[in-house]
């Protein structure tokens, strides 16, 4: 499996829900239907999307992770979108960071949990 953001490897970070992927048709501006009900799509083509959920991770790794994706865009390359056969490269952007610190322990070392992030390609 290979998943990186700008160079960095996310795969040692990917949860147990791993990468759920939507492709997202993006249809012309004629489309619609006509007075007599007909569907006209136009389909243009289609934009990948996908929500990444991380394992827990000590802050460390999950300042790492989230500031590569704090760039407007960044390049993503992925062998994991299912409609695609082999690697695939991509330009996307991130929003909607999340990550919750469970707990910290004695020594100062903070964990977090429920590291997750979409990505959407431009």
């Amino acid at each position: 499996m290979k998943f990186t953001i700008d160079g960095y490897d996310i795969v040692p970070f990917i949860g147990e829900n791993g990468i759920t992927w939507q492709a997202n048709g993006i249809d012309s501006p004629d489309a619609g239907r006509t007075q007599d009900m007909t569907m006209y799509r136009g389909l243009l083509g289609y934009k990948a999307k996908c929500q990444v959920a991380c394992l827990w991770m000590e802050k460390a790794d999950a300042l790492t992770l989230l500031q590569h994706l704090m760039p407007e865009y960044v390049t993503v390359v992925t062998d994991t979108i299912p409609w695609i056969n082999g690697e695939w490269t991509m330009t996307m952007y991130s929003n909607n960071l999340a990550a919750t610190c469970l707990t910290e322990y004695t020594d100062g070392t903070k964990l977090y949990g429920d590291v997750e992030f979409p990505l959407v390609e431009r």
